[in-house]
């Protein structure tokens, strides 16, 4: 896994990680259920915080791109799932979207939409 972050280009290290990891699954460098190296290592390989490589980890890991399993390790999540989560998500965007146009054409702000929300 080849990775190299510019300390000099204002990009966050930890986004420049992340971007560079999700690059790698795309091109098909790491696959589904490859073990990813510890935090800690990857840190050390990098010449960064753990604290870089962990929050890192931890935005894959909330976009269902990494899978962390206690004791065990992190892993690239099945790619089948990931992008079963990506199309419910822009399936109930749709749905949203519908329903503020719908609202729209009742008379209602997106923020009245909203507030009735709220108050049902």
């Amino acid at each position: 896994m080849e990775i190299s972050l510019d300390r000099k280009n204002g990009i966050p290290l930890y986004l420049q990680l992340k971007d560079q990891i999700k690059h790698l699954i795309h091109i098909g460098v790491l696959s589904s259920n490859d073990k990813l190296p510890p935090e800690r290592e990857l840190a050390e390989q990098l010449k960064v915080s753990r604290n870089t490589a962990s929050m890192a980890y931890k935005e894959l890991e909330s976009e269902g791109i990494l899978l962390s399993l206690q004791g065990r390790g992190t892993f690239v999540a099945d790619s089948n799932l990931v992008l079963q989560q990506e199309s419910m998500k822009e399936k109930l965007l749709r749905i949203v979207d519908l329903a503020i146009e719908d609202a729209a054409g009742l008379g209602f702000s997106w923020m009245s939409f909203l507030l009735l929300h709220k108050c049902a």
